[in-house]
């Protein structure tokens, strides 16, 4: 029995080659499939409409929650913050440096995280507003509103991605590491619970904040990318179910049926 004669090295090359384009162009379509943005421009008035009223119902769906995080753990780290201060400067008349250096180092985490909050965009508690406030007179102002409706539902996904997400906690707990481990070799055995205190507190206070913070922006987005650009996407507002009407009459069964 012959061997098999394998073909020139050129010739297997061309085919990786073209395998590669094709795998290439298939994931360029499904990731362009998933670009809620590109078709925008060829949607018709009635599919702009419905997907504004979509995004603008998914924001309502989430102000609530993502208000009261946001301004809740401002608010709340703020105040902690402040009479952490308190103790600090109290310390501080007292010629307690090791506990003044502890206050003062877990204030300043407090007033970051706080600040922090306060000055990250709020799509999420603001974006409903502000996506109403548009002008939606003309077909081409309706497109406009689309175009910055899915700019600020992406924008919520990634920052409600990022509140809920692994990154605070760690950078909480480096902070928490850091703070405490200076404190315990410069003071060494010096109010031990405070010392404590300062390798707790950081990471407990972030990981309660992640843990209730709003997770509904990421999968509302997902869903969006799903349907944004498929056709011909949108609610007519007809129902879709059968409407049986069966009748009898001197001259038998009459069936009627609407859809």
């Amino acid at each position: 029995m012959r061997d098999a004669v394998r073909p020139p090295l050129a010739t297997r090359l061309l085919r990786y080659l073209a395998v590669a384009c094709v795998l290439a162009a298939v994931g360029g379509n499904t990731a362009h499939a998933q670009d809620a943005y590109h078709c925008i421009e060829d949607l018709s008035d009635d599919e702009v409409r419905y997907r504004i009223d979509k995004i603008e119902k998914t924001f309502a769906k989430g102000k609530n929650k993502a208000m009261g995080w946001r301004i809740g753990w401002s608010v709340g780290t703020a105040a902690l913050a402040t009479a952490v201060t308190t103790n600090a400067i109290i310390a501080a008349r007292e010629g307690r440096t090791p506990d003044k250096f502890a206050s003062a180092y877990i204030a300043a985490g407090g007033y970051f995280a706080s600040a922090r909050l306060l000055l990250t965009p709020m799509p999420g508690a603001w974006g409903l507003k502000r996506i109403r406030r548009m002008p939606d007179e003309t077909e081409a102002q309706r497109r406009a509103k689309l175009l910055y409706a899915t700019q600020k539902l992406e924008q919520n996904a990634k920052i409600e991605t990022f509140n809920s997400g692994p990154g605070t906690v760690l950078f909480s707990t480096v902070y928490a590491v850091v703070g405490g481990t200076v404190k315990a070799a410069k003071w060494t055995g010096s109010s031990p619970e405070v010392t404590a205190l300062m390798f707790i507190l950081p990471p407990v206070i972030s990981t309660a904040a992640v843990l209730t913070a709003p997770k509904n922006a990421r999968p509302a987005w997902e869903e969006y990318r799903g349907l944004a650009c498929s056709g011909k996407y949108y609610d007519t507002g007809r129902d879709d179910r059968l409407d049986l009407d069966l009748s009898v009459g001197p001259q038998g069964f009459s069936l009627r049926v609407v859809f």
